[in-house]
């Protein structure tokens, strides 16, 4: 809605292109999702517990008790291990055959950990600290559950994302000045450095590392072209928060859970809206999509999530 026209002229309703129908909802399953590679399952998190969900029939396939909330998940690249990572330092390695997981701390230089990012392939961890004069610290986590350190990066972050091109893997992270920087993970070389008005908050990079997509709280939502440093608005500082945001594997399109029950999608080329979509509940916390654009989870503020599959909208 505008108020920028004469109010004789009506709204007019915008219809967007996809459909989501409601396929499960998995009561007291977490805050965090995140769906494997080929999207047959979703793992959660909420407190003192990780759990990996059927896709299909919404049914619990394994569940493991642990010591620490955990805030990032992803899959390893066989779809056979679950990593985590916790804003506090802890990084758990979950293989499903195995009764337990393995649990590292990884402690930092300086400083108490303020945020963490795992890349999908579960191969890249980052953490950074609020340490002066900065510190993000890189881990390799090729060998599983044995996460090797990397150089740490020179920014006294307050949100980081990792992305994995095929040239190699890319660390994104802004800090309070509104600074956005971008490096090369296995070099620390430093490829970008824009600033913007305000810092964001809660950040994501697309897969290619081309997009990064942020809320702040003085400059909203916005969607920043890595490659010119060229912003484009997506949703107003003065409308409801977004709590998390995550594109599609295909980076074509961006999503973010909001904090009025609603998840919201734009395509990443031009910014229109694609599609908005409540759940019920009263805020979101996070949200994942599948690799293949067919599943959205949605984890909302009662440690419920909603799986939904996304349809194309019938054509008359």
């Amino acid at each position: 809605a505008t108020t920028q026209v004469s109010r004789s002229v009506p709204l007019v309703a915008l219809a967007l292109n996809v459909v989501c129908r409601l396929r499960h909802t998995l009561v007291l399953s977490g805050v965090r999702v995140a769906f494997s590679h080929d999207g047959v399952w979703l793992a959660t998190a909420r407190w003192n517990q990780v759990g990996i969900w059927d896709v299909a029939s919404g049914e619990p396939c394994y569940q493991q008790a642990t010591t620490a909330r955990f805030d990032a998940l992803a899959f390893s690249r066989d779809n056979h291990a679950l990593v985590a990572l916790s804003h506090l330092g802890p990084a758990l390695h979950w293989p499903f055959a195995e009764r337990t997981a393995l649990t590292t701390d990884l402690a930092p230089v300086a400083g108490k950990m303020r945020w963490s990012a795992i890349s999908r392939d579960g191969r890249w961890l980052a953490q950074s600290t609020g340490a002066d004069p900065g510190y993000l610290a890189l881990w390799n986590n090729e060998r599983a559950g044995v996460p090797l350190p990397l150089p740490a990066l020179p920014m006294k972050s307050i949100g980081v994302a990792i992305a994995t091109p095929p040239a190699g893997p890319l660390v994104v992270a802004g800090d309070e000045q509104g600074g956005i920087a971008q490096w090369e993970a296995m070099t620390g070389r430093e490829l970008v450095l824009y600033r913007l008005p305000s810092p964001l908050h809660v950040l994501d990079v697309a897969p290619d590392g081309r997009w990064l997509a942020g809320y702040g709280h003085q400059i909203g939502l916005i969607l920043l072209d890595l490659a010119t440093g060229v912003s484009r608005p997506l949703w107003p500082a003065a409308g409801v928060r977004a709590n998390d945001v995550r594109f599609a594997a295909d980076g074509r399109s961006v999503f973010a859970a909001m904090a009025d029950g609603v998840a919201r999608a734009w395509a990443t080329e031009d910014g229109e809206p694609l599609l908005a979509l409540a759940t019920g509940d009263a805020q979101l916390r996070s949200l994942d999509l599948s690799a293949d654009g067919q599943w959205l989870a949605i984890a909302g503020d009662r440690e419920r999530v909603t799986l939904w599959h996304i349809e194309p909208k019938a054509r008359p």
